[in-house]
């Protein structure tokens, strides 16, 4: 995943891995927030959780 600042032009990669889930905490988590926000979504069928490895700054030397 690649992340820019387009105002600084500055961008950051990140090594990540990602997991899909359908229930428990974190997708709980996510339906309620869509909820009490009144986020004008589809309801969600998975939630992502991303755990960070390692973060590189692009264009540095």
């Amino acid at each position: 995943m690649c992340v820019c600042k387009p105002d600084t032009f500055k961008a950051f990669q990140f090594k990540s891995t990602a997991e899909l889930t359908s229930d428990g905490a974190v997708f709980e988590m996510l339906v309620k927030t869509i909820e009490e926000e009144k986020i004008p979504v589809p309801p969600p069928k998975h939630a992502v959780t991303i755990k960070v490895e390692e973060v590189r700054a692009l264009g540095e030397s």
